[in-house]
């Protein structure tokens, strides 16, 4: 899980990038805990899209600014977003009386349940 703080355009979006593309490399998905995002321009939007077209990505909790934002250009239809943070988590990996009490999906790595354990606090 990564969570952005503050605002993302051109010049502040490598370092989050990075990260992202860091978990899914590692895990295969990510979840974006959203809460704390002030701003966000297209080329954010672009990020989203682009890491949901190769990967399983879940948005958490958006700010009311990206709510918004996602709204105004129809990406909230595409997006896999949930209401918080536990959601989202629920959704990526659910619980069942399988081995570990993870029940992993089929066609997903092992190791993407564990992904979505990893927690990686940017504050941009």
């Amino acid at each position: 899980m990564i969570t952005p703080c503050g605002g993302f355009d051109l010049e502040s979006l490598p370092p989050l990038k990075a990260q992202i593309d860091t978990a899914v490399a590692a895990h295969g998905g990510v979840v974006v805990d959203a809460a704390g995002i002030t701003f966000a321009d297209s080329t954010f939007l672009g990020l989203l899209l682009a890491t949901h077209q190769e990967a399983d990505l879940r948005i958490a909790a958006p700010s009311a600014t990206l709510a918004r934002l996602l709204s105004v250009v129809g990406a909230d239809a595409v997006l896999r977003i949930h209401p918080s943070v536990q959601d989202a988590l629920a959704a990526a990996c659910p619980r069942s009386e399988g081995r570990d009490g993870v029940h992993v999906p089929a066609g997903w790595p092992e190791s993407m349940c564990a992904g979505y354990m990893w927690v990686c606090t940017a504050s941009i």
